[in-house]
């Protein structure tokens, strides 16, 4: 499966671009907080297989294996997501 992993969807262009994306591309919600990823998963479309996960996008050593434990580290599970500006690169990761 892939997903589009989108950090920053609960603020309100977040939840803009997540709303928009839904409708074509299974979501990865990320956040520390689970109550707005809560909120915003009711808004998006309901034929893709969205899902959460609660991370810290600030503790760049977690990102690959909580993805991975998330992922079940099996299949064709492709995340395609860029990082916070101060990290300069993007993750492009077949788990």
């Amino acid at each position: 499966m892939k997903y589009v992993f989108l950090t920053g969807a609960s603020s309100d262009i977040g939840t803009q671009i997540a709303t928009t994306l839904s409708k074509t591309y299974p979501l990865l919600l990320c956040g520390r907080e689970e109550k707005s990823l809560d909120k915003i998963l009711p808004q998006l479309d309901p034929k893709q297989p969205h899902q959460k996960l609660l991370l810290d996008c600030n503790q760049i050593a977690t990102i690959k294996p909580q993805l991975q434990n998330f992922l079940g580290g099996g299949g064709d599970n492709r995340i395609l997501c860029p990082l916070r500006r101060k990290f300069k690169f993007w993750l492009y990761q077949t788990f």
